[in-house]
């Protein structure tokens, strides 16, 4: 498959693998098994991937944070593919004594609307 044969199929896919030689496990099965074998490991925390978003993995959370310098937006919206305009975004998380995770976005003013 070409470059643009890859990037007409995903853009975001294509911009992490070209610009940050990222991929897919291959085999997510060793790195599940340790997490699942380990209770006290309550989520999966990865750093900034240009968009935040969340799901699964071993059974608990994995939430990548979003960018904090540009952002790559969905294809459905109306914005460059590496869109340098967007609000960089940061989580917090608190773990509860109960073990629940609960996680807060937030985008960040730029300096020129912080007030």
């Amino acid at each position: 498959m070409s470059a643009l044969q890859k990037y007409a199929e995903c853009p975001y896919r294509f911009f992490l693998s070209a610009a940050y030689r990222l991929a897919p496990l291959k085999e997510p099965e060793p790195l599940e098994l340790v997490i699942m074998k380990h209770p006290h490991v309550v989520a999966t925390l990865v750093g900034h991937a240009h968009t935040a978003c969340a799901t699964t993995f071993a059974g608990r959370p994995l939430l990548i944070g979003g960018g904090c310098a540009s952002t790559v937006p969905l294809d459905s919206e109306p914005y460059p593919v590496i869109w340098e305009a967007g609000p960089p975004t940061l989580a917090f998380h608190l773990l509860h004594d109960d073990g629940r995770l609960t996680t807060h976005w937030r985008a960040l003013p730029f300096p020129a609307e912080a007030g």
